[in-house]
């Protein structure tokens, strides 16, 4: 399972909101820190995940064991990729990464895949050893086969192609050669952006340069035949019967029956219109994402076949301050990560505004006495 959710539904999402005309920013949110959890809802616990370093970590996919992978910022800004072991503990950077790095996703086996300043990479099994795949930027998501999906730019224009790498892929005779194959689009560029363990690749088919008009895709076993599954969407996850879900250009989460037909209506897990993005789904059919409510965003979670849809915070007692705004990726044992937002307290503002004042002061009077 993986997530490249915030560059592509996110921003669907918002674009449609700003179509509509609603204001889905807030103050909160503007000034809230942001932090990423590993959550069991069988015993309703969460834990914080922290960088290598002990800072904040940025957390995107997680497999069966609850190894979870993403990135921290290192002091020069860069990205630094991180693993963690079984249930979200003891984590540590993937090593032999020049520059920056980002990890997007994990299988069972611990294989991690990501992007660096060197290109995609593949690791061997819990994050060991490091396979630069340099014809493409980045690879969004791996199976258990090892086989890893992303995109690559068509010479000469301005579309991309999604492409499909991994051992037993064989590519034709030309650039791509063995190992690594374009699968075509449904006309113009196309973007994976999730493979299960048959070799099923989700993503969306885009006939202009700026992605717009997007129809989602799903693929049968190693990316051949692609399959329209509807206009305005774009398919972002996919389990191994086939399921798939995303967001619409309209700006609602969507979910199919197996092999990408039919769909499942969401409840709405509050007030108003359903507005909001599906990132993932587990093999039991739970879907987890975000949606907009009562003037903020919250993260959601679905029964199995994507049935009662429920706000994750209406399940947890949370810290005072602490929203669950985003619920990432769901793995087969109850397990999931989520991207909270923490906002400090009045009094920490005064403290914090008091400490500058006294700082400034300090500073000031060190002028005068020199």
């Amino acid at each position: 399972m993986k997530t490249t959710h915030c560059s592509t539904s996110r921003r669907f999402f918002l674009g449609a909101a700003l179509f509509a005309g609603a204001g889905f920013v807030t103050q909160a949110a503007a000034q809230a820190q942001e932090r990423s959890y590993l959550i069991d809802l069988k015993s309703k616990t969460l834990t914080e995940l922290r960088s290598p370093d002990g800072g904040q970590a940025h957390a995107t996919a997680m497999n069966d064991a609850g190894q979870v992978v993403g990135f921290s910022y290192t002091p020069a800004g860069d990205k630094s990729a991180f693993i963690t072991g079984s249930d979200g503990a003891g984590v540590r950077k993937i090593d032999s990464l020049d520059g920056s790095s980002w990890a997007n996703d994990i299988n069972s086996a611990g294989q991690v895949t990501g992007g660096s300043g060197s290109g995609a990479f593949i690791t061997g099994a819990n994050g060991a050893g490091i396979s630069i795949l340099s014809y493409f930027y980045e690879a969004h998501a791996i199976n258990d086969a090892g086989h890893v999906v992303s995109e690559t730019s068509v010479p000469n224009s301005k579309y991309s192609v999604a492409v499909i790498a991994g051992p037993g892929i064989i590519g034709p005779d030309g650039p791509d050669g063995p190992g690594i194959r374009e699968f075509g689009s449904l006309g113009g560029s196309s973007y994976a952006r999730d493979i299960n363990n048959t070799g099923q690749v989700v993503g969306y088919s885009s006939p202009a340069p700026d992605d717009s008009f997007p129809t989602g895709f799903i693929t049968g076993p190693e990316g051949y035949g692609m399959k329209d599954i509807g206009f305005g969407r774009v398919a972002e996850g996919i389990n191994n019967a086939g399921q798939v879900v995303g967001v619409t250009i309209g700006g609602t989460p969507f979910m199919t029956g197996p092999e990408g037909s039919g769909e499942r209506i969401f409840d709405n897990p509050g007030p108003g219109e359903f507005w909001g993005w599906a990132n993932e789904i587990n093999d039991a059919g739970q879907a987890v994402g975000s949606f907009y409510t009562s003037g903020d965003y919250h993260a959601f979670v679905t029964g199995p076949e994507g049935k009662g849809t429920t706000d994750l915070n209406s399940l947890l007692e949370l810290p005072s301050g602490m929203i669950l705004r985003e619920a990432v990726d769901i793995n087969n044992a109850g397990q999931l990560i989520a991207i909270a937002t923490v906002v400090p307290e009045p009094q920490s503002y005064v403290m914090l505004l008091t400490g500058l004042g006294l700082i400034g002061f300090m500073v000031r009077l060190r002028r005068v006495l020199i």
